[in-house]
């Protein structure tokens, strides 16, 4: 039994390595070459389907909206469509941006950064509002000092201008220390005056930086006078 296994095994050998069994394999392969990307592609496979270009529609510079082969220079600012052979829509090109838009979509990127900005400093316009009160607060203080220093440089003049008087009415020259003292408390005041309205100025300055902070942070949230009004009614209620 095993003798006849092993002499099938060696005509079956004999066969595989035959010339005529090698040139059938020879064949079968090369037209599995040729029938198999004709079976894998389908049937309906044309290549003439394919989204090649072959026409364009465009606007000419009178606004007339033409087709042809291609599109002419003047034309392509305006924007055009690709279609097929078919006359099937492949893709559209939008028109070119003019000066305008260009313009005004720069100044909306612009305006997003600085939005940013102003969202990263402050986390609300009430947190503006507090920042610039903070920034008057300090020159409050200032102004404070400054306004008693006058006051009291006034009393200390009509203590001079007192001692001076009285000079005068017992005849006698008025010292030259008094009237020294007398000019220089008067010089004080004026610089304690200056000093307060520079800082006013300050606060002023302060006020229309903060503003346009302000009022933008409240477009940014959608706060308006009438919201802000109810708000205030709420609250004292």
């Amino acid at each position: 039994m095993r003798f006849n296994v092993k002499l099938v095994d060696l005509r079956v050998l004999k066969v595989v390595r035959s010339p005529s069994f090698l040139k059938f394999q020879l064949a079968l392969c090369l037209s599995f070459v040729t029938v198999l990307p004709a079976y894998a592609a389908g049937s309906s496979y044309d290549r003439s389907t394919e989204p090649d270009a072959a026409y364009y529609r465009y606007t000419t510079p009178a606004g007339n909206s033409e087709m042809g082969r291609n599109v002419p220079p003047a034309s392509v600012k305006f924007g055009y469509q690709v279609l097929d052979k078919r006359m099937r829509l492949i893709r559209t090109v939008s028109p070119a941006l003019t000066a305008e838009v260009l313009a005004e979509k720069a100044q909306e990127k612009k305006q997003q950064m600085s939005d940013d900005l102003l969202l990263q400093t402050f986390a609300s316009y009430e947190d503006a509002e507090r920042a610039r009160d903070r920034k008057i607060a300090a020159l409050d203080v200032i102004v404070t000092i400054s306004e008693g220093n006058i006051l009291r440089l006034n009393l200390e003049y009509e203590t001079l201008a007192q001692i001076a008087a009285n000079k005068q009415r017992q005849g006698k020259p008025i010292p030259e220390k008094i009237l020294n003292n007398m000019e220089n408390v008067e010089r004080q005041i004026v610089d304690a005056q200056a000093h307060i309205a520079s800082k006013e100025k300050e606060k002023a300055k302060i006020v229309d930086e903060y503003q346009p902070d302000i009022d933008r942070l409240k477009t940014l949230e959608g706060v308006t006078d009438d919201s802000m009004d109810e708000t205030a009614k709420a609250s004292s209620r």
